[in-house]
């Protein structure tokens, strides 16, 4: 497998045996190791399951982006709404 990441062979099938979580951020962001995880897993399981689990992998990242730009957002707001209606800074 040959990746332009600094992600090594070892670290990507130690991941997919699910014996490491530590480059599970970087996976949810590289086309190339969602690549070569799914041939490896393709490889190692009588059942493909690499396309449903790199499919729950990201909507659980599109999630936790989603809620984190909403928790933001509140925040932005409430500052702004405690700014307007009582002229202090809101922290």
């Amino acid at each position: 497998m040959s990746r332009s990441c600094v992600i090594t062979d070892e670290q990507l099938v130690s991941f997919a045996d699910g014996e490491t979580s530590e480059i599970e951020d970087h996976i949810f962001t590289c086309d190339e190791c969602q690549a070569d995880l799914a041939l490896l897993w393709d490889d190692l399981l009588e059942v493909n399951v690499a396309e449903p689990v790199l499919r729950a992998i990201r909507v659980d990242w599109l999630v936790s982006g989603m809620l984190s730009t909403g928790v933001g957002v509140a925040s932005r707001i409430t500052s702004a709404a405690v700014h307007y209606l009582t002229g202090r800074t809101g922290t």
